[in-house]
């Protein structure tokens, strides 16, 4: 029998250790990016849906003045733009004989305190309530639309990019007020005085549309990258539980982390407003916003646990092996459903190349014929038929429980 020559077996060595640190490569990049992906998608889905939706922006924002925190902050807030940069203790002096004059101070502090309780009470109104829905409405479409239009408004920069006008409310103060109004020249029908909610977002008004768009993309694609990356990191893997394992467990501290980061960011918001007397209104504003996140990350949070909890049971530990073949026992009647699934994998695994090529068929058709070819069309298409090639693959080619 010949000799196998003596510098063979170290080139093998060296091609194996290659092959395996190439899979272990592309197996930690894809899992890295399926869950960076999850959290990324977590924000998009809530904004899009939940915020650069108008009227899913006005079904949130809508009931917070009613809130006694923001209605004190508003009406304090109203009340600062009525008696901005004018002097109405003069104002009164002058309608008052000379004698009078000394109480001109005493009637406009008064004043203001009137003017501050009708404001409450003016917010709690259905009236406000119109108002305050259809300026934000106004508002947010106004944002939205300029940021997804072709041929978006020119300027350089733009301070309060959202802006909630709120100048309806004037005619209804004013009323309220009666005579006193009079000393109020900003309640005037002559007057010019905006009553507005400026978010002074500190960027240009082209990169916040950027933002907008890139969200818009970002929200179409993002699900086919997550399934595209977990299926191909389950394809390469060896030992797919455990690398399944992986995925939930580093999805779990992710969108924990992402919890955390939310609440890092209101302390960061907080501390960004002047007037103390506002913070509380605009904490309560911030988590009435954000809620919705919440409640998304909360939700994607439950299906990673009962991965995980999966994975535990299905390890080859003698516990989780008994505790198999007890369910196994009580569940006998799923035994032809498994009878079945083996049917598949074997069809699955002969016919393969077909199916590859039947999925690569049916795309250039969709896209030659039926989609929208834009980038985002494109991207997602494609991802989809790569994840539906990664599937094919994970379904014929069953894994034995076996470490990288």
């Amino acid at each position: 029998m010949a000799q196998r020559p003596a510098n063979t077996t170290p080139e093998i060595s060296t091609e194996r250790r290659l092959t395996v640190i190439i899979r272990v490569t592309l197996l930690s990049a894809l899992t890295t990016l399926g869950c960076l992906a999850v959290v990324a998608f977590t924000i998009t889905h809530w904004l899009e849906n939940h915020v650069l939706d108008p009227d899913a922006w006005v079904a949130t924002v809508a009931p917070l003045p009613q809130h006694t925190v923001v209605n004190d902050a508003l009406s304090s807030y109203i009340t600062g733009l009525v008696f901005t940069n004018v002097n109405v203790e003069q104002e009164i002096q002058n309608v008052l004989p000379p004698k009078a004059a000394f109480i001109a101070g005493p009637l406009s502090d008064q004043l203001r305190t009137l003017t501050t309780k009708v404001s409450k009470r003016v917010i709690a109104s259905d009236n406000f309530r119109t108002i305050w829905e259809a300026a934000n409405r106004l508002a947010m479409t106004r944002l939205v639309a300029n940021a997804r239009s072709p041929n978006p408004p020119s300027g350089s920069k733009l301070n309060q990019v959202f802006n909630v006008d709120l100048s309806g409310i004037r005619t209804t103060l004013a009323d309220k007020l009666g005579t006193s109004a009079n000393a109020l020249p900003a309640l005037q029908p002559q007057s010019h005085r905006k009553f507005a909610i400026g978010a002074n977002l500190q960027t240009k008004r082209e990169r916040l549309w950027q933002y907008i768009r890139t969200a818009d993309l970002l929200e179409v694609v993002l699900p086919s990258v997550v399934g595209a990356a977990f299926l191909g990191a389950l394809a390469l893997a060896r030992d797919r539980r455990r690398t399944l394992l992986v995925i939930a467990l580093t999805t779990i501290v992710l969108l924990l982390l992402e919890q955390i980061s939310l609440k890092a960011l209101r302390q960061s918001v907080l501390d960004q407003v002047k007037h103390a007397e506002y913070r509380q209104a605009v904490g309560y504003i911030y988590d009435t916003i954000t809620a919705a996140l919440r409640s998304f990350v909360f939700t994607l949070l439950i299906p990673c646990v009962l991965i995980v909890v999966a994975c535990v049971l299905a390890s080859p530990a003698k516990w989780a092996v008994a505790l198999r073949q007890q369910v196994g026992h009580t569940l006998s009647f799923l035994r032809p459903v498994v009878h079945y699934w083996h049917l598949v994998r074997e069809r699955t695994q002969q016919y393969r190349f077909v199916i590859w090529g039947v999925i690569a068929m049916l795309l250039l058709i969709w896209l030659a014929f039926i989609a929208q070819i834009d980038a985002r069309t494109v991207i997602r298409d494609v991802l989809i038929a790569i994840s539906l090639t990664e599937l094919v693959y994970i379904i014929a080619q069953p894994r034995p429980h076996t470490t990288v």
